[in-house]
């Protein structure tokens, strides 16, 4: 009975606004944070896009921040933090985290495994402490599902199929309910998707394995 209560409370704590904002606001500056990390993102080996990994990790980034933005959006309309901002105030900050990833991708240089001693950029952290914050990430996305989860609910309507008991009934329903949170909502799988395709990057890096110099294997 204690734990059920325990776990009630932390459902309402989680839940709250300022809450809501928190987590998701630290999601997105730490996954533009370890993106800058990433020493993969130097290595001209093709992932399964077909391109260098170097503009792999960048398309892949720039999908999860646009699930971010609609991330955002789904936040702002429903829960936002102010009413004293001019209107599409965020456009500027959506264009400025577009443009990190960017320049930051524009100046890597593609780096090989050339027999000389060349090190790696001093701002890498080593594997251990990139492993750490991405795990941390999937946390905090697994907390953003969860809230959305909690804030939304299901739509309470007489259920005909298994779609509309368990995908279009979720979040609050897709017909009835707030559509940007419904499909924002869905979308945070997308960003666990990813979260756990860093976390695989990341466990099995070896510069080797990228062509990038051993000095480069942190």
């Amino acid at each position: 009975m204690y734990i059920t209560e325990l776990l009630y409370k932390l459902a309402n704590f989680i839940s709250e606004p300022p809450m809501r904002w928190f987590f998701f606001l630290l999601a997105i500056v730490l996954t533009i944070f370890l993106f800058i990390q990433d020493p993969i993102r130097f290595s001209g080996i093709k992932g399964f896009t077909g391109l260098s990994m170097k503009w792999h990790m960048y398309i892949i980034s720039v999908i999860n921040a646009l699930n971010y933005i609609i991330t955002f959006l789904a936040l702002w309309f429903t829960i936002p933090f102010t009413r004293n901002l001019t209107p599409y105030w965020y456009v500027p900050l959506f264009i400025i985290i577009i443009t990190i990833y960017t320049q930051f991708t524009i100046n890597a240089k593609i780096t090989t495994n050339d027999g000389t001693l060349n090190p790696p950029p001093d701002y890498l952290l080593p594997k251990k402490y990139r492993l750490f914050f991405h795990y941390f990430i999937l946390v905090l996305d697994v907390i953003i599902f969860t809230q959305f989860f909690l804030a939304q609910g299901n739509l309470n309507i007489e259920v005909k199929t298994y779609l509309d008991k368990y995908i279009f009934g979720r979040f609050g329903g897709f017909i009835e309910g707030n559509k940007i949170a419904f499909i924002a909502s869905w979308m945070g799988l997308i960003g666990l998707s990813n979260d756990i395709y860093n976390i695989h990057l990341q466990t099995q890096y070896k510069a080797c394995k990228y062509n990038l110099p051993d000095s480069w294997n942190i």
